[in-house]
C-alpha cells in the first residue's frame, strides 16, 4: 500500500465538490469485483471505491474486469477514449497504472493507484482553481 494517505486525496475531491461521499460500492461488491477480476485489488483503490465516486464529467470508475486484449490487465476506469488499467502481473499489491488510448497498447503512466489519483486531483484542481 502507498505510504501516502489516500484519505487526504479523497478529502481533496470533497473540497472541490467532486466527491459526493455517497458510497457507490459496498464492501461485498468490492469483494465480488476481486473475485470476478481474479486478483486482489490495490488497497488504495478499494478505499476510494468504498468512500464514494468521483464526479468529474466524462470520467467514470468502471466495475473492474479483465482487459479483453490482455488478461494480465484489469480495467478500472475510463475518460473519453482513455482506458485506465492495473497491471496485475506486477509483483506488488499496489499495481502500476497503465493507460490505453483507443486501440493502442497500454502504456505505464503511474507506479500505483495513489500516484494516478493524485495526478487526477492536481489536474482538476488547476482546472477549477488556476493560480
Amino acid at each position: 500500500m502507498s505510504s501516502k494517505n489516500i484519505e487526504d486525496l479523497i478529502r481533496g475531491f470533497d473540497r472541490l465538490n467532486m466527491h459526493p461521499g455517497t458510497p457507490r460500492y459496498t464492501q461485498r461488491e468490492v469483494e465480488e469485483f476481486e473475485k470476478n477480476a481474479g486478483c486482489k485489488l490495490p488497497p488504495d483503490y478499494k478505499k476510494t471505491l468504498l468512500a464514494g465516486y468521483i464526479d468529474k464529467g466524462t470520467f467514470h470508475f468502471l466495475p473492474p474486469k479483465k482487459y479483453d486484449k490482455d488478461s494480465s490487465f484489469v480495467v478500472f476506469g475510463k475518460w473519453h477514449d482513455d482506458i485506465f488499467l492495473f497491471d496485475t502481473s506486477a509483483n506488488t499489491e499496489d499495481y502500476p497504472v497503465y493507460v490505453s488510448i483507443g486501440d493502442d497498447r497500454p502504456e505505464k503512466k503511474f507506479n500505483n493507484f495513489y500516484e494516478w489519483l493524485k495526478a487526477a486531483l492536481e489536474s482538476v484542481s488547476s482546472t477549477n482553481y488556476p493560480e
